[in-house]
């Protein structure tokens, strides 16, 4: 997988089968869903060229959004405050997951529940400044793995994590983020892109 970069919102560059394409915004405020989903349907209209309004989009909660009739397309969308970042793919199935560092002020409770046991004691063996940054981009990455597979989010066991950390599933963290955020891109090589549908 190529290293992640991501686009200004009006931005349409060409979008080849098996790449996923991130955009990057920030919005006028909080989690502003409807703005969101404009967004998406502006983007999704330089592709199809039609008319944004026109665009079969379904965006329903905890759920990623999917546009009917168009299942070569994986779409999704990943809030922390105000930043967004949206992804669409062709031809194949993946998440993502945006989290502010220092979300979790419980991260390790949090971490004994979903991480694997070894991630955990990864964690508590690294320098205390720096365990809540490790822990995002574990956390986000677990997020997006899940996402590109059309799973919710599960306690951990380690048949869960035979799925979520096979060997098709290609799991990217961003560093260039404005500071304070990470986001993870996963993509799921072998899924169709219409069994997505957690976001």
């Amino acid at each position: 997988m190529e290293a992640l970069s991501f686009l200004a919102i009006d931005e349409r560059p060409p979008l080849r089968p098996g790449q996923v394409r991130l955009w990057l915004h920030e919005l006028p405020k909080t989690r502003d869903h409807e703005h969101a989903h404009a967004l998406l349907r502006n983007i999704l209209s330089g592709y199809l060229d039609c008319l944004p309004e026109a665009l079969p989009l379904r965006c329903e909660a905890g759920c990623a959004p999917r546009l009917d009739g168009h299942d070569k397309f994986s779409l999704s969308l990943s809030y922390a405050d105000n930043l967004l970042v949206l992804g669409c793919g062709k031809d194949v199935s993946h998440g993502i997951d945006l989290v502010r560092i220092g979300d979790a002020p419980d991260w390790s409770d949090v971490a004994g529940v979903f991480l694997a046991p070894a991630m955990v004691k990864h964690l508590q063996a690294l320098p205390a400044p720096i365990q809540e940054s490790e822990f995002a981009k574990l956390w986000s990455g677990l997020e997006a793995r899940g996402k590109s597979l059309g799973q919710g989010l599960r306690e951990y066991s380690p048949a869960r994590d035979s799925q979520l950390y096979a060997e098709t599933i290609e799991c990217l963290t961003a560093s260039d983020m404005p500071t304070g955020y990470c986001l993870s891109l996963a993509v799921a090589r072998n899924s169709r892109p219409d069994t997505a549908r957690r976001n």
